[in-house]
């Protein structure tokens, strides 16, 4: 603590200084180096409770231009509080607090009382003593927990858009999601109207129902769009069409170079699909190649059935087998929905910094995207 040059830098970075004040802390230094200080200088029958007021989070570490380990020397004088018994009370409701974090049931229950709870601190001797130099804050109106089922109770889940006349159900079993293809078993037989009826048949635990739902809530506006194929012929005539929409300079494809900073249309393929969260995972050569994901107003991507996970971790679990077996690159991004924000007073924003759009296109058969260029659309 000699080291200490009084910057005042670990104040600035400690999230707990920063939204209780200096005042909170009673003494002539707050924040981090006051904590331990305060105690040593004063008696700690005064100042006892400051250690225990860090969060260790180890910003104050972090930030300190003459390296203090400044949490670690926290959590010792803790200790020695804690063996000399000034933090029995309190110790215990830490107790309590903790064990609530980590119980649905107890943690509904202490939201449910804070209210009373709020306003009861100033006529308490307990609360007097932190109600004096803090402010409890206000609770929310409603709870994420309510408002979250609200939400989703009142937004009907929209189905997949249905593309050339195929459906979203089938007659044959998908590849597990580790498999690193599927090809039908057989050739589907075309109608009277040359347009193959095909019915892709939903993975196990219906994964391709819950993607499509998902995905769906993605784009509440119809920023998200699902097309699903049977052939990779048809997939490909749907891809050439868009593309004919754009001049040539105006559509980037996964694996072409980019002289740009914008593109019109993004065509790249997918190495997963997150059926819990609606996402896609690329899976970039280098980070040049995620321009077609990035540096477009449309990002379309292909996808195979075989290819649907449950959850993200899964989808982590089987980037880190493929990475470890050379099996896919050093540079994996997961694509959730186009790209939003909601930092300025709530209001949500499309697009931010990416796509406005985010098209999935679905077919069992591999798309070979090289050949897309200087092919005629087909009608």
């Amino acid at each position: 603590l000699l080291m200490c040059m009084r910057c005042g830098a670990c104040m600035n970075d400690c999230p707990v200084y920063r939204n209780v004040g200096g005042h909170a802390y009673g003494g002539a230094y707050p924040g981090p180096i006051g904590a331990l200080l305060m105690p040593h200088l004063e008696s700690p029958e005064r100042y006892w409770e400051l250690p225990f007021a860090c969060s260790v989070c180890g910003a104050c570490t972090d930030i300190c231009p003459v390296a203090i380990p400044l949490h670690e020397h926290i959590l010792k004088l803790r200790g020695r509080l804690t063996e000399q018994g000034w933090a029995g009370g309190s110790g215990r409701l830490r107790q309590w607090a903790a064990g609530a974090l980590h119980h649905d049931r107890r943690l509904g229950l202490a939201a449910a009382l804070y209210p009373a709870a709020r306003m009861l601190a100033p006529v308490t001797s307990v609360g007097r003593a932190w109600t004096a130099t803090r402010d409890l804050p206000q609770p929310p109106k409603e709870t994420f927990h309510s408002w979250w089922a609200r939400e989703r109770a009142g937004r009907p889940a929209a189905p997949a858009r249905i593309t050339e006349g195929y459906g979203t159900r089938a007659s044959r079993p998908v590849a597990s999601p580790h498999e690193d293809s599927a090809t039908p078993s057989s050739a589907p037989a075309a109608t009277a109207s040359g347009v193959a009826s095909v019915e892709l048949e939903p993975t196990d635990g219906g994964l391709l129902d819950l993607f499509t739902q998902r995905f769906a809530e993605l784009g509440p506006d119809g920023e998200c769009e699902l097309h699903v194929f049977g052939h990779a012929a048809q997939a490909a005539a749907f891809l050439r069409r868009r593309l004919a929409a754009y001049p040539s300079q105006a559509v980037l494809i996964e694996g072409e170079g980019s002289s740009k900073r914008d593109y019109g249309l993004g065509i790249t393929k997918a190495a997963l699909l997150v059926a819990e969260t609606g996402g896609v995972v690329l899976d970039l050569k280098r980070r040049a190649s995620g321009r077609a994901a990035t540096l477009v107003e449309t990002h379309i991507v292909v996808a195979r059935p075989s290819q649907l996970v449950r959850s993200v971790a899964e989808a982590l679990a089987i980037r880190t087998e493929r990475r470890a077996s050379g099996g896919w690159h050093d540079f994996q991004v997961l694509v959730t929905g186009p790209s939003r924000t909601a930092d300025v007073e709530k209001v949500l924003v499309i697009p931010a910094h990416g796509p406005r759009r985010l098209e999935v296109v679905l077919c069992p058969e591999r798309v070979d995207l090289t050949a897309l260029r200087g092919a005629e659309p087909q009608p």
